[in-house]
């Protein structure tokens, strides 16, 4: 998340030269870009692990729990560091202000505000696509992130609320490959989201009341999962591993789970909890309604103690034949340098209990001045 395409609020504490925030693709890391370089941490327990002093750094993507890390320094150059070997070993330059960079194991795609560019993750990176796009300052950009599916890559299209979708061969040609257009919101397009498996493309517009869930097989609209009634600025959309869960942060400070898969009885909870002397009738009266309320109300919720920009991700789940989870934990990283640890009950949902919290980065102030100034970290 680049904090300098979202204000902050009026109640939002402040955590000086912060510039980015972002989780890796298991949520098992996080990284913070800052005035005077980047952070990566462990998520749990919180843990500094790197913090290299490499001037302002206004984005910074991990791959996976290794030691690559994408970094935008000059504005229109990525680099690729390695914090192993402490040094940036490539650097691709697009001749545009890079304003979204994702990564998995086998490509590097790169987002201006008018082009989406697609390489390879390797010691010479090679070009392989370039796609025209609207408007697209915010950076958006979704990659699936699993390595053993093939790459499904979404993006903005050229028409307002219009989002292209394609799949990168493992081998591509020199030919471009096909995308296809879905229609997604009439306004214009705020968040792109998609499961690992790349099965799932999660969208949300700039009035931030739905979250609209496609299928990239067949394009088609499978989910309207409601954040509310009034408009908000989205945050963050993410997908828990499995594809079946979806949690949203926005404006209003509360960090939604919805349950792409429910049971009837947890249909039935979930509409009593939010309209309940509707419930009885919405059932028969569903194709006459509006979509406030036929669209699904998130299944569980949790507030934070003050409204901040954010990024959520679920954390890590048990292996298939360890025992049943009945409880899910959500982190929440905030531009105020705080992290959150909820957990919902999985069967019930309803509000969610906060688990921890740590505020892992207070900030940075400078010392000295013109060329002689250094950054130091603000403690207490």
């Amino acid at each position: 998340m680049n904090l300098t395409h979202h204000p902050p609020s009026p109640s939002e504490p402040t955590c000086p030269h912060l510039l980015y925030l972002s989780f890796n693709q298991t949520a098992s890391h996080f990284c913070l870009g800052t005035d005077a370089g980047f952070r990566i941490y462990a998520t749990t327990p919180p843990k500094l692990l790197t913090a290299p002093t490499v001037g302002g750094v206004h984005l910074v993507e991990m791959l996976y729990a290794t030691n690559y890390v994408a970094v935008v320094k000059k504005k229109s150059k990525v680099g690729i560091w390695d914090a192993k070997l402490g040094k940036c070993v490539m650097e691709i330059g697009v001749g545009e202000s890079v304003v979204g960079v994702r990564l998995r194991r086998d490509r590097l795609v790169i987002a201006t505000p008018s082009k989406i560019f697609v390489y390879t993750f390797s010691p010479t990176p090679e070009r392989l696509a370039a796609f025209d796009t609207l408007d697209n300052s915010l950076g958006l950009l979704a990659l699936s992130t699993s390595p053993t599916h093939p790459a499904i890559l979404a993006f903005p299209g050229r028409a307002q609320g219009q989002i292209q979708l394609l799949e990168l061969p493992l081998h591509m040609s020199t030919l471009t490959p096909p995308t296809h257009l879905i229609p997604a919101h009439t306004s214009a397009l705020a968040y792109l989201a998609l499961s690992p498996t790349g099965a799932l493309l999660a969208s949300a517009s700039d009035k931030g009341t739905l979250i609209r869930v496609f299928c990239t097989r067949t394009k088609r609209l499978l989910h309207e999962l409601r954040r509310g009634a009034d408009q908000a600025r989205i945050y963050c959309v993410a997908f828990n591993e499995a594809g079946t869960r979806v949690c949203v942060a926005s404006d209003k400070g509360t960090i939604h789970v919805f349950h792409l898969t429910l049971s009837s009885e947890q249909q039935q909870q979930q509409l009593q909890q939010h309209e309940p002397h509707k419930s009885t009738l919405l059932s028969s009266l569903s194709p006459f309604l509006p979509k406030y309320f036929s669209s699904q109300w998130s299944f569980a919720q949790f507030r934070l103690a003050l409204d901040t920009r954010c990024v959520c991700a679920f954390m890590p789940e048990r292996e298939p034949h360890e025992r049943r989870e009945t409880r899910q934990s959500v982190s929440v990283l905030c531009a105020d340098g705080s992290l959150y640890f909820f957990s919902y009950n999985v069967d019930k949902g309803g509000e969610a209990s906060r688990d921890g919290f740590q505020r892992v980065f207070k900030g940075l102030r400078s010392v000295g001045e013109g060329e002689h100034v250094r950054w130091e970290e603000i403690d207490g």
